[in-house]
């Protein structure tokens, strides 16, 4: 028999379950409008700063390269704008929280069409201050590490610096020319780089080569890699036809030693898809890219989705939304969600980043409204999600 005492006891059990199991997300600061320009503004990066609990996002302006700092609850703690002519590549963050943004000049004033004249990085300080500014001519990807070691991707060439700015060592990945699309390092200090060609190459903290894949497609391109709780290595990659537009964009998941393990893939037909992927420490994936929207039924490797949109441009090819997809460790997706279905048009994720299990960012660019306002042609988009892959805030 239960007795009145027993009864009382399970029901605080009960509450006391119920709330431990109520997500950790804190309330999201008042809704900014939605911040950018009139002209075409996208946001290519984001780095966050676990222990602080700090959230940089990198991205253009028109032709000025920006760096911004989020806290937690979506509130802006600083912004930083460089001169026009300017174009962010990357952003990194170190274990004191120093922020770093990787950026590109080019001698025309619109749209990048002109000569690339140099790149940079510049170094804030966790309240915004830069430290210092450094060239570093063919700069295409950036990384750093928790002791403020740099690593730059370049024209055939991975290059790691000391914090002073002294060179440690160089490599040439490649006999042949290829650029070096994303670069990720690893607490143990090994390096992975991903080269446009389908090269994923990985060195040890003192250069030493440890393995090399390549992917035989004959149009694509390795864009971004990501290492695991375990150095498992995460890939993306675009696959095009003869015109240059991305028919799908694939994940494919390594062991530590190079074995391939596992992949995915999704129909994109697009020209801006840019695969995205990062891990927890718990080991699960995350990914995300641009995929077309509209257009009927497709499979996707797991499940079909009805993504047919509304209206007379159900054909427009041009039309995509955003897709961020979870995985456990061994391949077996946990939830896919789509976000900014829209018909206005193009929607499309360039990054992702995770703080914890529960606590993920996607960035990118859209012609969707974020929270019911659009800036004005193209604009930048910062996403929060819980572990759930539900929508926390987003600006």
């Amino acid at each position: 028999m239960i007795t009145r005492q027993a009864v009382g006891l399970i029901a605080l059990l009960l509450i006391f379950i119920s709330a431990c199991s109520q997500s950790t997300d804190l309330p999201a600061a008042a809704l900014e409008p939605q911040f950018g320009t009139s002209r075409d503004d996208y946001a290519v990066d984001v780095a966050v700063q676990r222990r602080l609990g700090h959230v940089y996002v990198a991205g253009n302006f028109g032709e000025r390269a920006f760096l911004r700092r989020y806290r937690r609850d979506g509130s802006l703690a600083w912004e930083r704008q460089l001169g026009n002519r300017t174009r962010a590549v990357a952003a990194a963050v170190d274990g004191e929280g120093s922020s770093y943004l990787a950026f590109a000049e080019y001698d025309d004033p619109c749209c990048f069409l002109g000569t690339r004249r140099g790149a940079s990085v510049i170094k804030y300080g966790a309240s915004g201050a830069q430290l210092w500014r450094r060239s570093y001519p063919d700069l295409h990807s950036m990384a750093v590490d928790a002791s403020g070691h740099l690593y730059v991707g370049g024209e055939n060439a991975v290059r790691k610096y000391a914090p002073s700015g002294a060179l440690i060592w160089e490599r040439r990945p490649s006999n042949r020319g290829a650029r070096i699309t994303n670069v990720a390092v690893a607490p143990s200090g090994n390096v992975v780089a991903a080269s446009d060609n389908g090269l994923i190459v990985k060195y040890d903290a003192r250069g030493t080569q440890l393995f090399r894949s390549t992917r035989n497609f004959r149009y694509s391109g390795a864009v971004n890699v990501a290492l695991g709780p375990n150095e498992e290595i995460a890939a993306t990659y675009t696959d095009s036809g003869m015109e240059g537009t991305v028919l799908s964009a694939g994940l494919r998941v390594f062991a530590p030693d190079g074995t391939e393990r596992w992949g995915d893939s999704v129909y994109t037909f697009g020209s801006s898809a840019s695969p995205a992927v990062t891990f927890t420490a718990d080991g699960h994936l995350y990914w995300t890219t641009e995929h077309w929207a509209c257009g009927g039924s497709f499979t996707f490797d797991y499940e079909v989705w009805d993504l047919t949109c509304s209206g007379d441009d159900d054909s427009d090819p041009s039309r995509s939304a955003i897709l961020v997809r979870k995985y456990r460790p061994d391949g077996a997706v946990v939830w896919s969600r789509v976000f900014n279905k829209h018909r206005h048009g193009t929607d499309a994720s360039a990054a992702i980043a995770a703080a914890s299990a529960s606590e993920l960012y996607v960035v990118g660019a859209t012609e969707s409204p974020v929270n019911g306002v659009r800036a004005g042609g193209v604009d930048a988009f910062v996403l929060r999600l819980d572990s759930q892959g539900k929508r926390v805030w987003s600006r």
